[in-house]
């Protein structure tokens, strides 16, 4: 581990300071570890590919999406604990845009169209001054349960732990809902815990959603 004092000019594109503790991470090492910081736990804002990755175990095929930006939004197709599924990863985005929502929807109807499983691993969009359509945002809701009217399962993990600002805000929650959590947290129990099936810390998110999958293959 590299303490904050014995790092001088440090270059931005080669570390990254912990909001938590301040203490500076190599990205290669964070990358290594799952954007987890070595020194005091902290979870780091995880790149949408870098997600895929980690729930792929780096096998799956990219889906084209109108954003080249990988780091923002992410999707793939691929097995998990011997099930093909599809997954979108959506990073912390700033303003929501309507390319984020047209990745969004081609990723639900190429689930739809494959007839496979859908996974929503995202961070949260920021809607709030956004000057979307509603009606557009209808269409997603409307793609969603059609999905799920297949018989197929969705699966929504929320990495913001504020339900409030995340994508379940404005978009219908999976048929269950996982919220990725530091072991640190003493989280309170509140009326928007109803919404949440099981809080779970980002490295066992993998093995989670394996499990998940398993349970609905044999149960249908």
């Amino acid at each position: 581990m590299v303490k904050t004092k014995n790092i001088q000019n440090a270059s931005d594109s080669l570390w990254e300071k912990c909001e938590r503790c301040s203490e500076f991470e190599f990205m290669q090492t964070l990358a290594r570890n799952s954007y987890l910081c070595q020194h005091c736990g902290h979870y780091y804002d995880m790149p949408a590919l870098s997600r895929l990755k980690q729930i792929f175990q780096n096998k799956f095929e990219k889906i084209t999406l109108p954003l080249e930006n990988d780091i923002l939004i992410c999707s793939g197709e691929g097995t998990i604990s011997g099930s093909q599924v599809v997954l979108i990863a959506i990073s912390h985005i700033g303003e929501l845009q309507i390319e984020h929502l047209d990745s969004f929807l081609i990723t639900i109807q190429h689930a739809i169209a494959v007839r496979m499983p859908l996974i929503v691993i995202s961070s949260g969009m920021n809607h709030s001054k956004s000057k979307i359509s509603l009606s557009y945002i209808a269409q997603i809701a409307i793609e969603m349960n059609f999905h799920k009217q297949m018989n197929l399962l969705q699966i929504s993990v929320l990495t913001d732990g504020n339900m409030t600002d995340s994508l379940s805000a404005i978009f219908p929650l999976g048929d269950l809902t996982l919220v990725e959590w530091e072991a640190e947290d003493n989280r309170l129990t509140t009326p928007l815990d109803a919404f949440v099936d099981r809080y779970v810390l980002r490295h066992e998110i993998p093995v989670l959603i394996g499990q998940l999958l398993s349970w609905s293959s044999e149960n249908k």
